[in-house]
């Protein structure tokens, strides 16, 4: 019986391969689609794609040593502009383009911003939100701005103190920002950054708070 059993077996071992009833044994094993990666993101969001309005962070290439710009979004996290994370995330790539979740924050850093090359926009005086548009510009030794009237002056900084004396025209407005001119007081005035708002303390007291354009 054995010997039959083996005999049948042996006769109908190719015709069943050549049927496509038995597969080789060599099956080839898929990668997995869901991988944990870490990733790091930065601060300035740019563009994505030209001519596009949606903004994005850069994300750093661990390989060529270089920011790119991430144009994937993360299930689970907010981005915040003005910090650079590390994040480790779940990456799903059974879809096009791959998808991430949030799975921890390692760290998240608030990117340092040279004074002396950034752009503001007024937020309030003394506690009290000013709605009309304002501006200042810091460039190298020289800044500019516009509020009722433009100004400028040439300056002078350290890590906690401005130094200015500004020229500007004479029109008058009868707008808030009319008030923070009154008192742009910069003369040896104080000033801290943080949390991409510029905080500038006048002689006189007077707190004039900036946001990061």
């Amino acid at each position: 019986m054995y010997k039959a059993l083996l005999f049948l077996a042996l006769f109908l071992t190719p015709h069943l391969i050549h049927a496509g009833w038995l597969v080789s044994s060599e099956i080839k094993i898929k990668k997995p689609t869901l991988t944990t990666e870490t990733i790091t993101l930065r601060g300035e969001e740019k563009l994505c794609e030209k001519g596009k309005t949606k903004l994005c962070p850069e994300q750093y290439n661990t390989k060529t040593k270089k920011w790119s710009i991430f144009t994937g979004s993360i299930q689970g996290f907010n981005y915040l502009s003005g910090y650079t994370y590390t994040l480790s995330v779940k990456k799903d790539t059974s879809k096009n383009p791959p998808v991430y979740s949030l799975k921890r924050i390692i760290q998240k850093k608030e990117i340092p911003i040279n004074l002396a090359q950034s752009s503001w926009t007024i937020v309030s005086l003394n506690g009290k939100k000013i709605t009309s548009p304002g501006t200042i510009t810091f460039s190298g030794k020289h800044l500019s701005g516009k509020l009722c009237n433009t100004f400028s002056g040439d300056f002078k900084y350290t890590k906690t103190t401005i130094d200015t004396v500004l020229i500007r025209t004479e029109m008058f407005c009868q707008t808030d920002n009319m008030k923070v001119e009154d008192r742009m007081q910069l003369k040896n005035a104080s000033y801290k950054i943080q949390k991409w708002l510029l905080t500038i303390r006048t002689r006189k007291w007077d707190v004039i708070i900036w946001k990061k354009q």
